[in-house]
């Protein structure tokens, strides 16, 4: 496996080739200071892993990782940074497949790039291929969502500018509506347009009432399942900021748990058993969001839904997914990774937050 570490602090490159000599890894490693000599490397070579910091001259990393992702997609993507800038930090969670803060242990790093690589195998399963197949066409990318995620890039963008993308599509308008006037929405609140929800609920609460309304709304099943879904998916998202996580993480947090039933929706017809359906819903719904090239985290999020532990420790945007996800469910969090995680306390304070959080939406 070929091993790419781009990063401009020639200290930190030997650092990084002497941890992995102790680790005995079995990786062919190129460490290099320039980012145009990475790309040229990365173009002349079939490279399976980019490791980049994001603060370098001439090309950032995020920049790096989008042109790595352009022209290698198949290559794993990987962050390592003592970088903390918002804007910077979120550019690079559209491509980067995953996140390491400087300074890193080598077990981290290890851990890192074999969870990516698992997440990229679970991707290409000829079984998941086949179920996905079996399944007929896949609902398109949301494409207002999509568009409106663009438009929200530029920090001027006014009310009248969101609520007109939204209106472009009758249909969706009036269930963007619908929802934000239900009680689990409005709190109270009457939202008489599409411009009045905007100025009421804010882009982020706007742009999540779009992806819940656009994500699910081409599935051909029943809609009783997709309501509720969309009910699930909503608390999931709400409860997400009581975790704690940080800006960044916390909305790719609340975008996978907003995403995170897709997987079920789409299997709600197979002829699978239920135990079949249950463990292969998150590959699946997975495997959907990469085809509508959503950002990695997002991915990886939903991918791990079920298997908290396998996303690393502490509570990251995969395990948010899986503790909001579980208890919007009416279920509890897997209990071997609370106890190994040290999180078993941390049960009934949730569950209560959760249980006022439904009862506030419901009245």
């Amino acid at each position: 496996m070929l091993v790419v570490f781009v990063d401009d602090e020639p200290g930190v490159l030997h650092g990084i080739e002497q941890m992995l000599f102790a680790q005995r890894v079995p990786w062919d490693v190129y460490c290099v200071p320039d980012p145009e000599e990475a790309l040229e490397l990365i173009d002349g070579n079939r490279v399976d892993v980019v490791v980049a910091d994001l603060l370098m001259p001439k090309i950032d990393g995020a920049a790096l990782l989008r042109r790595v992702r352009d022209r290698h997609p198949e290559a794993l993507r990987i962050v390592l940074s003592a970088a903390n800038e918002p804007e910077l930090l979120r550019r690079a969670f559209d491509v980067a497949h995953g996140f390491l803060a400087k300074p890193c242990t080598p077990e981290d790093l290890v851990a890192q790039v074999e969870r990516g690589l698992h997440l990229q195998r679970m991707l290409v399963d000829p079984a998941l291929r086949r179920i996905a197949n079996d399944l007929g066409a896949l609902p398109p990318a949301p494409a207002c969502w999509i568009e409106l995620n663009r438009l929200l890039e530029n920090e001027r963008v006014g009310i009248s500018e969101v609520a007109s993308l939204v209106s472009r599509d009758p249909g969706l308008a009036s269930k963007v509506l619908q929802l934000c006037n239900s009680a689990y929405f409005s709190a109270g609140r009457s939202i008489a347009n599409i411009d009045s929800a905007v100025r009421h609920l804010g882009f982020t609460a706007v742009r999540e009432l779009v992806l819940l309304t656009e994500g699910y709304a081409r599935f051909n099943v029943d809609a009783h399942l997709v309501s509720r879904s969309q009910r699930e998916a909503a608390s999931a998202a709400a409860f997400v900021p009581a975790l704690g996580l940080d800006p960044v993480q916390g909305e790719v947090a609340r975008t996978a748990a907003l995403l995170a039933g897709i997987g079920d929706v789409l299997l709600a017809r197979s002829p699978m058993p239920a135990a079949d359906r249950d463990a292969m819903a998150p590959a699946l719904g997975a495997y959907l969001l990469a085809l509508w090239n959503l950002p990695p985290p997002v991915i990886e999020a939903v991918a791990l839904r079920e298997m908290p532990a396998q996303a690393g420790p502490g509570i990251g945007p995969a395990q948010a997914t899986h503790v909001a996800t579980r208890l919007a469910r009416g279920r509890g969090p897997d209990e071997s990774w609370l106890a190994a995680a040290g999180l078993e306390a941390m049960l009934p304070r949730w569950r209560g937050q959760m249980e006022r959080l439904t009862s506030v939406r419901r009245s």
